[in-house]
């Protein structure tokens, strides 16, 4: 394993903590306007594209090629090269 870097951990903690909370204060702000199952339903939509974002910087996170289900992407000659 790597080296603990327990200020970069402190930083990473505190920083997950003001983005869960703005996130829970601009949910509130926006369901008094508008509907919430929009708003619950806009906020996914954000989380859903950043976890594919993160995924797919990982090794092995390139794009199957056709329609082939998602566990024909582990072989390496399905998949389309990215640079």
């Amino acid at each position: 394993m790597g080296q603990q870097n327990t200020r970069l951990g402190i930083l990473l903690m505190v920083a997950t903590t003001f983005v869960f909370s703005m996130q829970d204060g601009i949910s509130r702000h926006l369901a008094g306007e508008y509907n919430v199952l929009m708003v619950v339903t806009i906020r996914y939509w954000f989380f859903a594209a950043f976890v594919v974002a993160v995924a797919s910087r990982k090794a092995g996170g390139g794009w199957c090629r056709g329609r082939h289900l998602p566990t024909d992407c582990s072989d390496p000659a399905r998949r389309t090269s990215r640079a």
